[in-house]
């Protein structure tokens, strides 16, 4: 591997004492689940659905036929098929022996290709066509075991299929995700140093640092990589927290660049109270397109656009927080909505404090740039649409009348517009995957008596520009 070095410093931050993570059991009656082997595996039976209909696949969609001869129609905020040799398949991230040069293991089916050393003096690397990453842990090898694939309880509460190398102090666990692969670094004493460091070689040799929770790896002007910093989960006093905040450099150095993690704060103190195992879980990917989404906090001033999770609702230490979502439906498909007889918006909570019955979803007044708007810049709520409810551990808002809307609107603005999500009560807020979440993708979930009037599968769901 050529010596093409990245470095980041992340300083972790308790922010979330107090409050337990939501790890989310497998959903039932509304909701896809996830699975070990797929982003998304929908029970057919438990649904009533008896038939999918692979006219209406895509990257984006799933579209069943249903036992009393109505319709349901999955749209994704990120892709969660590839297109192989036989059309659209789910993305498969069970892992199988690998025939490459060098590696261990491999992801089974995805258009992104993930491999696996089977000891930690190799490298792990991620190809998506001729773009690719590589990266590797610089600690010694010395004292791990040699990789071994397990069934492997991530710090979310799943299962997932995990190539995982052993010791007596911790243990690395990696997976592939749709986008990339996930570590999982568990520790479990506290550490002699609090950083971490990698070597990373990308084809995309520039790179940008906002300060905002994850690097992108640039090729021109185009995103190809990103590394995102870790969520850090740990315990005191028998109760499960959640922290995180971040800053990170890069630089480069004598030729090489170097990334380094450091996790700060008072959970590491010699002094301190927290029990172990402590985890912490940065990922490195290549990007997917998907529906735009952005946060925005009162007591930050860096745009979010990229962050794969939101705090929404009222945080003691960022304030109030805001996110906003925009959907890309008239774009390929086209509804009567008199034929939608339900419409739900689902995400996944990564962290509940008093919430979701605390969040309230309004339209957003006018348009809003994912890529720029701040807390000074953000745009205010318009109509009023629902509360989130908790179902089957998601967050499901109705939308049932505003996605009618939406397919209404010849102009194909109300959707484009799209809705945010705020809380005001203090203490009382919530994290959330977004839609650059490659473990839990947000979904709208549209139950139809009629199929669509119009449907085009559509490789990139955010080509479209008003």
């Amino acid at each position: 591997m050529k010596k093409y070095f990245y470095t980041v410093t992340l300083l972790i931050l308790l922010l979330f004492a107090g409050c337990s993570e939501h790890p989310v059991q497998p959903p039932a009656e509304d909701a896809p689940a996830t699975t070990a082997a797929t982003p998304v595996e929908i029970d057919m039976e438990a649904q009533g659905h008896v038939e999918q209909l692979h006219d209406y696949d895509s990257p984006y969609t799933i579209c069943y036929r249903n036992s009393d001869d109505t319709y349901s129609m999955y749209v994704f905020a990120g892709p969660v098929q590839y297109k192989g040799e036989d059309g659209y398949q789910v993305i498969d991230n069970a892992l199988i022996p690998s025939e490459r040069e060098g590696f261990f293991f491999e992801n089974k089916a995805n258009e992104v290709k993930t491999y696996f050393p089977e000891t930690l003096d190799g490298v792990f690397r991620i190809e998506k066509g001729a773009d690719y990453m590589e990266f590797a842990p610089q600690c010694s090898a010395e004292g791990f075991s040699a990789g071994e694939k397990t069934d492997f309880t991530n710090m979310y509460g799943d299962t997932v299929e995990a190539v995982v190398y052993q010791r007596s102090d911790m243990d690395m666990a990696f997976y592939p995700t749709k986008a990339g692969i996930k570590l999982e670094i568990v520790l479990k004493e506290r550490p002699d140093a609090n950083d971490f460091f990698f070597r990373v070689e990308s084809n995309a040799v520039g790179f940008e640092n906002k300060k905002n929770g994850y690097i992108t790896f640039l090729k021109g002007n185009q995103i190809k990589n990103i590394i995102y910093q870790p969520l850090v989960q740990y315990t005191k006093a028998g109760e499960a927290q959640m922290s995180t905040d971040a800053y990170m450099n890069v630089e480069r150095k004598e030729g090489d660049i170097i990334v380094q993690m450091i996790v700060g704060g008072a959970i590491f103190h010699e002094k301190g109270d927290t029990e172990y195992p402590v985890r912490l879980d940065p990922s490195f990917e290549m990007y997917l397109n998907k529906m735009p989404d952005s946060t925005v906090y009162e007591k930050k001033d860096v745009n979010q656009y990229l962050a794969n999770y939101a705090v929404v609702g009222n945080h003691p230490y960022w304030g109030q927080s805001q996110h906003y979502m925009r959907l890309r439906l008239n774009y390929f498909m086209t509804v009567n909505g008199e034929d939608i007889e339900d419409a739900n918006f689902f995400v996944r909570p990564l962290l509940s404090c008093g919430v979701p019955e605390d969040l309230r979803a309004y339209e957003a007044e006018s348009q809003w740039s994912s890529t720029q708007m701040l807390w000074d810049t953000k745009v205010s709520e318009g109509e009023p649409l629902q509360t989130y409810v908790e179902e089957n551990g998601y967050w499901k808002l109705p939308m049932r009348d505003y996605i009618r809307e939406c397919f209404g609107d010849p102009t194909w603005q109300k959707e484009s517009v799209g809705f945010l999500v705020r809380g005001e009560e203090v203490g009382k807020y919530g994290m959330i995957a977004t839609s650059d979440n490659t473990l839990y993708t947000p979904y709208l979930r549209i139950d139809l008596n009629q199929l669509p009037i119009y449907f085009e599968a559509k490789d990139n769901i955010n080509q479209i520009q008003f």
